[in-house]
């Protein structure tokens, strides 16, 4: 069986809040950043282990997506699902995979 992407309403808030900002200050490099993001998900999707494990919670794994975004998922027997993506620029303290 083959496993697929879902993805949580936390993540599609952030990534697409990131796109927006991306888009109003950069123009058309939001695509580039969108593409981006969709190749590092199918990267997700074609080899779920390299992802960083985290210690405190059970099959959830970190991958970067950019030098200051880390995208945090769960892999389950018939799916991967991408729970949030986080600035790691912010409060650390904040960031609720710490």
């Amino acid at each position: 069986m083959e496993r697929r992407i879902s993805t949580t309403p936390e993540f599609r808030k952030k990534s697409e809040k990131i796109c927006r900002y991306i888009e109003n200050e950069f123009g058309k490099k939001a695509v580039l950043v969108i593409s981006k993001l969709d190749r590092r998900i199918n990267s997700i999707l074609d080899n779920p282990e390299r992802g960083r494990p985290l210690i405190k919670r059970k099959n959830v794994r970190s991958i970067i997506f950019q030098p200051h975004n880390k995208i945090y998922y769960k892999i389950y027997p018939s799916r991967i699902t991408i729970l949030n993506i986080i600035d790691m620029r912010q409060n650390p303290d904040k960031n609720p995979f710490k």
